[in-house]
């Protein structure tokens, strides 16, 4: 009993401590992996040939994603989830967002320093656009609504950014 007591103040510990961290940072990422589609258009992407991404913490439930460096609202999505303190250096994020038919979700990590500003973060993800019943199917149409596609891979930011006007 004594030692779950314990364990429990440990965890109370963890969860508040994870709170403490400087918020509302900006990093540019890098996104490597393998997307597979249904019309059999499969790729690897890397620095080299992948879109330009952005990530913004908000807080310690929401990481956003955005393809613009000033975070529009077209071009953002909100993951939501929860961050959890690995150590005092490092927090751990695991979130989620569904749009329409699809959904992204991120394991993520953040390295900290003394003052509990985020210095880089890294991490995994899944993404699967979904497809839309409505439209016609089109196999040699790449941007085809009914071709979905699932992506699986890594990120890693490649520069810490300043705050968007």
């Amino acid at each position: 009993m004594r030692n779950r007591v314990l364990a429990l103040g440990l965890l109370a510990g963890l969860v508040s401590s994870s709170a403490a961290f400087a918020q509302d940072q900006f990093f540019k990422i890098e996104m490597s992996g393998l997307e597979h589609c249904a019309n059999f258009d499969n790729f690897k992407f890397n620095a080299r040939n992948n879109v330009d991404m952005w990530l913004r913490i908000i807080d310690d439930q929401e990481w956003d994603l955005s393809t613009d460096p000033i975070f529009i609202e077209e071009t953002t999505i909100p993951i939501i989830g929860t961050t959890y303190a690995v150590s005092s250096k490092k927090l751990s994020f695991i979130g989620a967002q569904t749009f329409g038919n699809g959904f992204l979700s991120i394991d993520g990590s953040a390295s900290l320093d003394k003052t509990g500003t985020v210095t880089k973060v890294s991490g995994t993800f899944i993404q699967d656009t979904g497809n839309d019943p409505n439209s016609p199917n089109d196999p040699n149409d790449p941007s085809d609504a009914n071709n979905p596609c699932t992506s699986s891979g890594k990120f890693k930011s490649t520069e810490r950014t300043v705050v968007p006007p």
